[in-house]
């Protein structure tokens, strides 16, 4: 079979380096044309990637590479996603007016629900596999929001604003009684926290510190 070009090259040239504050990017010198240029510019590339991958598909006859090429794109789009989401929790990346980050996510939202429906006999990743992408955390979901509350409010970590926070890092935690966490209940359970998740969230702290102390 002839190799195939990486479908999402554009993409990730856009994501994580014209957009990510990291690689060097200072949206201050982006001029607001450009922005609605790279937003146009997104759309058609995932335009592309859909149109390209009903021909990859139409031309392999085994169903395990179909599999394959599914989960390969599915997996790139979650990736391309949480770069997004770091590249605006990062220095710079949601205060500039002219950038809004959400208009790519929901394009690739897009991509991913055309992708889901058409082969949805070939995606694999069903909401109890997923958990092999994420984190277990010990704490509770109300504990977790604690921690994370208290790194926003310390600037520890920083973001626009909690919601931000919990929207970046919510998606990639599971804990014993939750694999699926909704961030707004988390950030809801913030607003009046039980004596006791304060206290379990500093004791789990205050482990942290100790172990930290013992390091060499």
């Amino acid at each position: 079979m002839q190799q195939q070009e990486y479908p999402f090259s554009k993409l990730d040239d856009l994501v994580e380096v014209r957009l990510n504050p990291l690689a060097g990017a200072d949206f201050e010198y982006i001029a607001k044309e450009d922005f609605a240029q790279i937003r146009t510019h997104f759309i058609s590339e995932c335009d592309r990637v859909w149109t390209n991958l009903k021909i990859l598909v139409f031309g392999l006859l085994s169903e395990e590479k179909i599999k394959i090429a599914i989960g390969q794109h599915l997996l790139i789009i979650r990736h391309l996603k949480t770069q997004i989401h770091a590249n605006l929790a990062g220095p710079r990346g949601s205060s500039y007016p002219g950038y809004d980050g959400s208009v790519l996510i929901d394009q690739l939202d897009r991509l991913e629900s055309l992708i889901r429906s058409r082969y949805a006999v070939y995606c694999s990743d069903s909401p109890s596999e997923i958990i092999r992408y994420k984190i277990f955390c010990a704490l509770s979901v109300d504990q977790i929001g604690l921690v994370l509350k208290a790194a926003d409010d310390t600037r520890l970590i920083q973001a626009r604003s909690l919601s931000q926070v919990f929207k970046s890092i919510v998606p990639f935690l599971s804990t014993s009684n939750k694999t699926d966490i909704s961030f707004d209940s988390m950030r809801a359970s913030t607003y009046h926290p039980e004596a006791s998740d304060k206290e379990k969230a500093i004791a789990a702290l205050e482990r942290m510190i100790g172990k930290i102390k013992d390091y060499r």
